[in-house]
């Protein structure tokens, strides 16, 4: 089975997120705390370690927190951070890919490189269709007050195009331009899906947050750009677009962020 998938996951991780996002996450969770009503129940989707949060202020102010991630030793981490009793874990895919399946994708490339077998450019094409066929949003368990969405959108099908560009190198008939528009075709789905998701268990409102754009550079982020459309198509409110993410500092990737309100 391909490693490509995990080797590219553990390239994500930034071991000093927490320390140089401080004041991104008390911005951040300053903006949640004063849109919220005190005492109610969260849920925090995507939400990882939660470097971007301030677990210990939000466990204070909201009623009840649930955290929702496909990544369930990261929530843990998060959790042991910030312990408090108020605060549980649920294990959730918004997107509905498996891991298996993005193995299997990256093991069928790779079988061909050993084998010296060609891959066409439609072969390919092929390939990724059948990986995004297997795209099956799920809708979180639970019902919440609040559900806060933050930085997700563009994560949920990034590694397809990443992993196609390492087998670009082997395969150099590629064609990379066909891949995202595979891939923008599918964020449009999902930002449409997804939303609808998490605004059925959301009793009064959903806080999404995307990337605008990523500072010093011209264009769109995907997946959030499309995150953005649906947050307006579905009446959101702009409610923040001057916070920067710090996201990873030492490679010059910072992002400047927008913040919808959008009600059931």
């Amino acid at each position: 089975m391909s490693e490509l998938y995990y080797k590219l996951l553990e390239l994500r991780k930034l071991p000093n997120a927490y320390e140089e996002w401080a004041s991104y996450r008390e911005a951040v969770t300053d903006l949640i705390i004063n849109s919220t009503e005190q005492g109610s129940s969260a849920a925090l989707v995507g939400a990882g370690e939660c470097n971007d949060l301030d677990l210990k202020r939000l466990s204070g102010h909201f009623g009840s927190i649930t955290l929702m991630d496909r990544d369930k030793e990261a929530m843990h981490r998060a959790f042991e951070r910030f312990s408090a009793d108020n605060i549980k874990i649920q294990e959730t895919d918004l997107a509905g890919i498996r891991d298996i399946d993005f193995q299997c994708f990256g093991a069928r490339a790779e079988a061909c490189l050993r084998c010296n077998k060609k891959i066409s450019t439609d072969e390919f094409q092929a390939m990724i269709e059948d990986l995004v066929g297997l795209i099956d949003p799920q809708v979180p368990d639970g019902s919440y007050d609040y559900v806060v969405c933050i930085g997700v959108y563009s994560q949920m099908l990034s590694i397809i195009p990443q992993m196609a560009e390492v087998f670009k190198r082997g395969f150099p008939d590629i064609d990379m331009e066909g891949v995202y528009r595979t891939c923008s075709r599918e964020n449009s789905f999902l930002a449409r899906v997804v939303g609808d998701n998490l605004r059925s268990i959301a009793d009064k409102a959903v806080i999404f947050g995307f990337e605008r754009e990523r500072v010093g550079m011209e264009g769109a982020v995907e997946g959030a750009f499309q995150g953005i459309a649906c947050a307006r198509k579905m009446g959101g409110r702009l409610i923040s677009d001057d916070l920067i993410w710090p996201l990873d500092i030492s490679q010059g990737k910072c992002y400047k962020m927008d913040f919808y309100i959008v009600e059931p």
